[in-house]
């Protein structure tokens, strides 16, 4: 069984940031709408370049990489804890391409 990347970077589209193949959607704007409370239906009217089986794929594979580094096997993935202006705690998940 072969696989199709949802996923990619390249240095010609948008600084080699990872965006969703086909389109020039960052991965991490898909991240940051979900993070504040948003839909993915509300990120796929907004972005309608992705196709919803992207989003779940790259889902998928975050979760794949989320609870294997939970056993320490994992890369690619930081978790970051910050202190909003309110005070207020927040974890943040950012995709980081890998080397």
């Amino acid at each position: 069984m072969t696989t199709t990347p949802v996923v990619h970077s390249d240095p010609e589209i948008m600084g080699g940031t990872p965006v969703f193949v086909g389109t020039r959607v960052p991965v991490q704007a898909l991240i940051d709408y979900l993070e504040d409370g948003h839909s993915l239906s509300e990120f796929l009217e907004d972005f309608p370049t992705v196709k919803r089986e992207q989003t779940i794929a790259a889902l998928e594979h975050a979760k794949q990489i989320l609870v294997s580094s939970a056993y320490g096997a994992a890369g690619g993935v930081g978790w970051s804890h910050e202190r909003e202006a309110s005070g207020r705690r927040s974890a943040r998940l950012r995709l980081v391409p890998h080397r």
